[in-house]
Formats: C-alpha cells, structure tokens, sequence
C-alpha cells in the first residue's frame, strides 16, 4: 500500500555542514565547549566541531531497547521508512543492572532506574515570534532573552538536589548561538559545562529561513504544517518526521549515557515540542497543539516502561516533579 507523500521539495535534500562558533562567552568556566556526537562521546578539546546532519540517518520505524520501548513505538511515513537504515542498534538502554538507591532523592521517585530529561527552550530573540531564524548563524538572545535565561538557571539550581541521581549530571545544548547562550548561565548555576549535542539543533527550514511569518501564514502549505506536519518537508530542509525522529533519537543516545541521572536539553520550540509529542505517545499531527515557550521546562522521566510527562512549559519553581 503506498502511503501519502510529503508536502513540499521532492528529491534528495542536499544538507548543508554547519560550523560550530567558539565558546560562548561564560559558557564554560574553565574550559571550551563540550560536543555531543551520535554515540554520545564528549570532545572537549575540539571547540569548533562541525554539526553535520549526515551522521544522523533517520532511526528505525521502531526505537526498542532492551525490555520495553524507551521511547515507545515511533513511526515513520513511508517516505521516510525508505530511507530508515539500523543507526541506532547502540541505542539498547542497559536498565536495572546499577544500584536500587534513589540517591538521596526525597520527592517521591519510585526505584525503578530512571532518567529525568529537562528541556529548556532557548530565550527571547529580536525575532521571536515575527520570522524562522532556522538554523541562520548569528542570532543572539535579546537582552530579555538573557534575563530569562538567568532566571530559569536560578530554578534548576534551587530544585537540582530532589532530582534523580541528586543534581544535574550534565547540559546539553543545541549548537544554535540563542541556545548556548541560554545553557550558559544554567551550566555556571550548576558548577557544569555546556556540551553541544547536534540533535538537539533546530529544524531546517531550507528556503524558509529567515521569513516572516506573517508571509507565511498565507501559503496554502502553512494549513499543512498545522494540520498535517508529517506529511510536510520545509523546501529544501527538513521534514517534521525526519526532524523529529532526529531529535528522539538524540535524546535516546543521552538518557542511555545517563541512566538514574538528570540532564537539561537547552533547543527550540519545535523541536522540544515533537520530543514531548513522542513521548505522550501523541501522533506527530497533533503536535501543534501543544506550547513551548521562550525559557520554559518540560520535564520527562525515562523509565525502563515508558516516558512520563511531568510537566510542559513551566515558568516558575520545580515543585511536585513526581510520578503519581
């Protein structure tokens, strides 16, 4: 049976290799920038990393790893599923196999192993809300951008002891300047280093980037990226699919390098927004519906059965965050 195509460019997608930037200023205290390859691999000792999509093929239709789905079931368009190859056979999570100690958490976590996921999108830009910066280089966080930066740092400081593992084993970053700079001051308020994480980086708009949005809005295609995003591909760039079973794939990799741990993904709206899609079990359709905003956390805790959403778009103090 052959299933509808995606909207928009047909053909090969030619990915364009970015180039990482220097560290950030204050990104880390004593030391260049962190990356984050597929296999979850810091290099600290090369600041300047290229960020490349072509080590990331598209997942398998289904992210399974040892026992029960991470992830839960994860599938594809059939145009997609043409090009998904085995690039996640690592991903296989070893659970279970380290202490049964909740490591001196006290907010209510159960004992099984667990990962505890913070997103964290990126602050206020000069063009948030008007245009899709994409994956343009050099925009930088407005000046309430940094304010707002600084104040959900103070928020993960203040909750990182009832975390599991007892804090924040590590940052992560989007390799998009407005991202680093929002990590920054979250990694100096908990004695850590930003590391970039290529998955994590925003969805290629292709020929969009950079337009404004209310130009957007009347093309008929933008009834398609919100009615239909998995079945739409940015012309020239990326498909929602693609950028979403990139961006679960990512987190996969992370939450198997830090089992019974926390860790903070700094990245964007849509993106952040496909990964809680994922793991709701919500069809990628509906993913419009949720909303992500400018320095917001979204809690996911990664459990050896299933993903639990704790909390979407937080802007204050992380109380409560428990299963029921």
């Amino acid at each position: 049976m052959v299933g509808p195509g995606l909207v928009g460019e047909a053909g090969a997608v030619q990915r364009r290799e970015e180039e990482v930037a220097g560290p950030i200023a204050g990104e880390h205290p004593a030391g260049p920038v962190g990356t984050m390859g597929r296999r979850c691999q810091p290099d600290d000792q090369d600041a300047g990393s290229g960020v490349t999509e072509a080590g990331y093929g598209t997942p398998p239709v289904a992210l399974i790893p040892v026992g029960r789905p991470l992830l839960d079931r994860h599938l594809l368009p059939p145009g997609d599923q043409a090009r998904a190859r085995p690039a996640f056979d690592h991903i296989v999570a070893q659970f279970g196999q380290g202490s049964e100690s909740v490591h001196n958490c006290n907010v209510g976590w159960t004992a099984m192993p667990s990962t505890l996921v913070l997103y964290v999108r990126h602050g206020r830009t000069p063009t948030t809300g008007t245009s899709l910066p994409g994956r343009a280089p050099g925009l930088h966080l407005a000046e309430e951008g940094v304010e707002q930066a600084t104040t959900v740092a103070g928020h993960l400081a203040d909750g990182a002891s009832r975390f599991p593992g007892g804090g924040v084993a590590a940052v992560y970053a989007s390799p998009m300047e407005r991202a680093r700079e929002t990590a920054a001051p979250i990694a100096r308020a908990l004695g850590l280093r930003v590391r970039t994480a290529r998955g994590l980086n925003e969805c290629d708009f292709g020929r969009w980037t950079g337009r404004r949005l209310k130009d957007l809005y009347k093309l008929k295609a933008w009834r398609t990226v919100q009615r239909q995003p998995s079945q739409f591909r940015f012309p020239g760039g990326e498909s929602f699919a693609g950028m979403q079973a990139r961006m679960t794939g990512q987190v996969a990799d992370l939450v198997a390098a830090h089992p019974d741990g926390t860790i903070v993904c700094v990245s964007h709206a849509d993106t952040i927004k496909a990964a809680l899609a994922a793991s709701l079990g919500t069809p990628l359709d509906l993913f419009q519906r949720l909303t992500v905003g400018t320095c917001s956390i979204s809690a996911v805790l990664h459990t050896d059965n299933h993903p639990i959403v704790l909390a979407v778009n937080t802007h204050g103090p992380l109380t409560g965050l428990a299963p029921s």
